[in-house]
């Protein structure tokens, strides 16, 4: 189903997003470098450099902590509650098929 889009480590499908080719690359590309980061003051988002810098997997799949309180809290404050449930949802059952 997904093997053939762009999969954040986070498990974000990168061609599902509407900023994906216009405005963003991907996360794997960017190295986790997006465009939003610097609004949480970062320079890497956190989701990508966890896994792939921090703990050298390839995401967040790899990890026997997920999902994480990061994983949970970090979240898009445009999204409804029940957004971001569906969404972590989703991202697990993403990771889990990888």
């Amino acid at each position: 189903m997904t093997e053939n889009k762009e999969i954040a480590p986070c498990g974000v499908i990168c061609k599902e997003c509407e900023e994906f080719e216009r405005s963003c690359g991907g996360c794997n590309s960017l190295e986790g470098k997006v465009a939003w980061v610097p609004i949480i003051g970062k320079e890497v988002c956190p989701l990508y450099d966890c896994p792939v810098n921090g703990h050298k997997y390839k995401s967040c799949g790899e990890c026997s902590e997920l999902p994480c309180q990061m994983f949970k809290e970090l979240r898009d404050p445009a999204m409804t509650d029940e957004e971001f449930e569906k969404s972590i949802r989703d991202r697990l059952n993403v990771l889990r098929e990888r």
